[in-house]
């Protein structure tokens, strides 16, 4: 039963099952099970990396020790979809006020907004984006267009096209479904949900099988049903 008390000592980490990534000076979190390794997201803060694990080794109910015992339970138990998923959304919200021009954070939608200013009172977004980068990309666009030369831009030296409202409204959409678009059998996005959504199409019918934040995991969920469907003769995503 997970719950003893355990602090390790090694080289880039005093924590079990951290690992500090010094070229984004972040630590990934990760679980051993069936000795593989499993990915919990990656965390800024050292002590939120141990916490996840913690909470990986409560979900799989592990004979395993905690770092942090009384945190882990308080936290309770957590699925690596669901700490990845928790991770990115953290770290967005730590880089909630953006450092460009024209991009905002919405936090109902956890997604970075391009917003431009129309006359002296009125915003009017151009679209949402999963990166930070590519909204600034965009503001930079539409205000070309808009202002010519005397634009403030964030990339002043990339020689970007300048783009109307509409076409980088069109180029978003385009993008997100680029995006979410998986390369892998039996798997694919859930606009509602934003989730991806495992599915084997039975001879007989469709069934899903089930969401998750990882599309890895649903590509893995797929493989696991199609053995036991077909045997010998699944195709699988990984062989």
């Amino acid at each position: 039963m997970a719950g003893k008390v355990g602090v390790k000592t090694g080289s880039t980490s005093r924590f079990t099952g951290v690992t500090l990534f010094a070229a984004q000076n972040k630590y990934q979190a990760f679980v051993k099970i069936d000795g593989k390794r499993i990915h919990l997201g990656m965390w800024r803060s050292e002590r939120d990396a141990a916490i996840a694990r913690d909470r990986a080794v409560l979900h799989h109910r592990l004979d395993r020790s905690l770092n942090l015992p009384q945190i882990g339970r308080r936290r309770g138990p957590a699925s690596p979809e669901d700490l990845v998923y928790e991770a990115r959304v953290t770290e967005k919200k730590q880089q909630s006020t953006s450092r460009y021009f024209g991009v905002a954070w919405d936090a109902r939608r956890s997604r970075w907004a391009a917003i431009i200013c129309v006359g002296e009172r009125r915003s009017v977004q151009i679209a949402q984006y999963d990166d930070e980068t590519d909204a600034a990309l965009a503001y930079d666009r539409v205000v070309r267009h808009l202002l010519g030369p005397k634009a403030l831009l964030n990339f002043p030296k990339k020689r970007l096209k300048p783009m109307t409202l509409a076409d980088a409204r069109n180029a978003a959409r385009r993008l997100l479904k680029k995006r979410t678009t998986s390369t892998y059998r039996g798997v694919c996005w859930n606009l509602r949900r934003q989730m991806w959504v495992a599915q084997v199409n039975h001879p007989s019918h469709q069934r899903n099988i089930g969401f998750f934040h990882v599309e890895e995991d649903a590509a893995r969920a797929y493989d696991k049903v199609a053995k036991r469907i077909w045997r010998a003769r699944a195709t699988l995503n990984f062989g």
